[in-house]
């Protein structure tokens, strides 16, 4: 039952995240609370939940809903990176358990800040076991086993717990665990098998750009190292009438000026002396990242461009495609509460280029 109910959870809680990552994709928001918000929600509830079933039960069903409760919280530690979502769930998880009197005396508190200074400390070092996913199933399992000891050692013969009820919960909680955690693996392998080269987990395939998720931790990282507020500008641009010209010539058509123009941009910039990332962060629409630049040395970059664009022709099937793009441009201030903050700006900036007629720039 316990193996069942885990897979169960894993199932929703990776469909709420990849639910959730689509919709960060199409607000453009950039935060990983944003992201985890409704997935910690998720957890937050089933905690709950657990709770609300192991009212006035008492022995072996018991202590198997709180085995429940720890496969949750373990997993879900492991898997949420905010720490505002781990911070959430912490302060669930102590309502529920003060709710049941187990955290009735100091050792009982000190014993749950201990634990989830354990799951906060895997929390943290987990991402570093990407490059060896057998961690994943390691550690959880040791620390699961861990909690369960410390729990009979010193409350056993209070509540009634004995050692062969342990043993037998260490054994359904790593069973459990494990088979969450080779669900999540297997769910990323499958992700990743959409792609040919290893390479597209972070980059675009069709234009070679560096994609979505790639751009999102980029710029929160460079948003939260940059010396100076100002060093970071953003540029977001579009295709003018991209749905016209896969409605004339066909998608192969679109594909076809999507490379053609990304060519274009990374010879353009190439030439330059500017330290640039570029990223295609939707369908026909991309974001370059320059650090260590002014804000008129892009503008006027852009709008070189933009005239080099104008000039570009994309030979299809006996015809001339030709193509122009608007162009969001802003520059991050000391005001911005975070990296969402600036591209929301940039990305404001493109949409108002398209309001003025398309094949514009606007800078704020």
């Amino acid at each position: 039952m316990q193996v069942f109910f885990t897979l169960g959870f894993t199932v929703v809680f990776q469909h709420l995240f990849q639910t959730s990552e689509k919709r960060l994709m199409k607000h453009h928001w950039l935060q990983r609370s944003q992201l985890e918000l409704y997935v910690a929600l998720f957890v937050c509830f089933t905690v709950v939940l657990l709770r609300a079933f192991s009212f006035h039960l008492t022995g072996q069903v018991y202590w198997v809903l709180m085995n429940l409760h720890l496969i949750t919280i373990n997993y879900s530690a492991v898997m949420l990176e905010s720490p505002f979502s781990f911070a959430l769930v912490t302060v669930a998880s102590a309502i529920v358990l003060a709710s049941t009197g187990v955290l009735s005396s100091t050792i009982a508190w000190v014993i749950f800040a201990a634990v989830m200074l354990l799951l906060f400390f895997q929390h943290l070092r987990i991402r570093q076991f990407d490059q060896h996913p057998a961690l994943y199933l390691i550690y959880p399992s040791i620390l699961g086993a861990l909690v369960w000891f410390g729990v009979t050692t010193i409350f056993g013969s209070q509540y009634y717990l004995t050692w062969p009820q342990t043993f037998m919960l260490m054994v359904s909680y790593t069973i459990s665990i494990i088979a969450a955690m080779l669900y999540t693996l297997q769910v990323h392998h499958a992700s990743q098998l959409n792609s040919k080269f290893a390479r597209a987990a972070k980059y675009d395939r069709l234009t070679g750009f560096k994609n979505w998720n790639a751009f999102r931790n980029d710029i929160e990282s460079r948003f939260s190292k940059i010396k100076s507020p100002t060093n970071l500008i953003i540029a977001t641009f579009d295709i003018d009438h991209f749905k016209q010209i896969n409605d004339q010539h066909g998608h192969l058509a679109g594909n076809q000026a999507l490379i053609a123009l990304t060519d274009n941009l990374s010879a353009f910039l190439a030439t330059t002396d500017l330290t640039y990332s570029c990223y295609r962060t939707g369908g026909e629409e991309f974001t370059i990242l320059f650090e260590n630049s002014t804000l008129p040395q892009v503008q006027t970059l852009c709008h070189q461009w933009q005239q080099q664009v104008r000039e570009l022709r994309v030979r299809y099937a006996q015809a001339d495609i030709h193509l122009t793009v608007s162009i969001g441009l802003t520059q991050s201030r000391p005001h911005d509460r975070n990296a969402t903050a600036a591209f929301q700006r940039a990305d404001k900036n493109l949409y108002q280029s398209k309001n003025n007629g398309r094949d514009q720039l606007t800078t704020s």
